[in-house]
């Protein structure tokens, strides 16, 4: 059921964002408007509730909430997450990021879907990298696209680990984001501060969904206002996923396929202010034999710390580990491998 929700899902939004007729600009243009679109929305203060559905899979119960988002600057946020099993805030304040209860850590599926809702939807480029027409998603009139990544000797980088596909309606919005067999599908937007940002994302893989998310709540809020940190925050806490790094951060690599095929496993990483890996999660992966490899491989990674107005702080990334093809069985119970 879960497999054709993707194809509903867009087929039944095409009347939901605007279409216009007519000759539409190049998908460099389009995505440049994309992110001026989030910059100008969230640079002044916003509050925002998102009522979320995860869909854990190996048949375990779906696990639904919410999330709300109150930011006035970089360094003053609150964020809320409720579900069924738990309940609690994260201050991200001057003096570091702080937590009412205990490790205190959303899901990395919902962490994924809502990038889907941040600047982190739009694909990045490398200098070398080129646009490729490809076709459309069945039974759409969208324009997709595919980024042909070459490395520095100008070959095509076949194993580059981040090369998105992306797909606009006839209005020139983005509507998917295919990354590392990821998509990212906006059904919906709302306006914040004069401009549209996506409201309602799937997040789903070949396999299934991931993860369904659809803003309830999305408002201005006046100047000037605060956090203030309660005295029950007093637990160290992870920066909320908001405000992109001026500098460091998530950066493009060609270390590993795009695909999670039968040895993937796609992570949510969460990196310290010394750009030390202090925690990881599974999102997805192909077989739990490499989930324990790809988690002890990832930790010993070292990252460029994320700046943000010269400050440097801990941020969140997600990435594609691929595990070594060991068994080369012809038949058998790992011949799948």
């Amino acid at each position: 059921m879960r497999r054709v929700l993707l194809s509903v899902f867009l087929l039944s939004s095409a009347s939901l964002i605007g279409t216009q007729p007519g000759r539409q600009p190049s998908p460099q243009s389009l995505l440049a408007a994309e992110r001026d679109a989030f910059v100008t929305a969230y640079s002044r203060p916003w509050h925002r509730i998102v009522h979320f559905i995860l869909f854990p899979g190996d048949k375990k119960k779906e696990i639904t909430g919410t999330v709300e988002d109150t930011v006035y600057s970089p360094f003053h946020q609150k964020r809320t997450y409720s579900s069924a099993k738990e309940s609690f805030s994260i201050y991200t304040l001057p003096e570091g990021t702080f937590t009412d209860r205990k490790n205190a850590i959303l899901p990395g599926m919902l962490r994924f879907g809502l990038q889907g809702m941040s600047p982190q939807l739009v694909p990045q480029f490398l200098a070398k990298d080129r646009i490729l027409a490809i076709a459309a998603l069945p039974d759409t009139n969208f324009s997709c696209y595919q980024i042909e990544r070459r490395d520095d000797s100008g070959f095509i980088a076949f194993n580059s680990r981040s090369v998105p596909s992306f797909c606009f309606d006839q209005g020139g919005i983005l509507r998917t984001v295919t990354l590392e067999h990821i998509m990212t599908a906006v059904n919906a937007q709302l306006l914040l501060n004069q401009r549209y940002v996506p409201s309602r994302v799937l997040v789903a893989t070949e396999g299934g969904t991931l993860a369904s998310l659809e803003t309830t709540l999305l408002e201005s809020l006046s100047e000037n206002g605060t956090i203030q940190r309660p005295s029950e925050a007093i637990y160290p806490g992870e920066r909320s996923e908001i405000s992109s790094c001026d500098s460091g951060g998530t950066e493009i690599t060609a270390s590993a396929p795009t695909s999670l095929s039968t040895r993937g496993v796609f992570l949510d990483v969460h990196i310290n202010e010394q750009g030390k890996v202090d925690r990881t999660s599974v999102i997805a992966s192909a077989s739990a034999l490499f989930e324990g490899e790809a988690q002890d491989e990832i930790r010993k990674k070292t990252y460029a710390p994320c700046v943000i107005s010269g400050k440097a702080t801990d941020y969140g990334l997600t990435t594609l580990w691929w595990g070594p093809d060991r068994f080369r069985f012809r038949k058998g119970p790992f011949s799948r491998f």
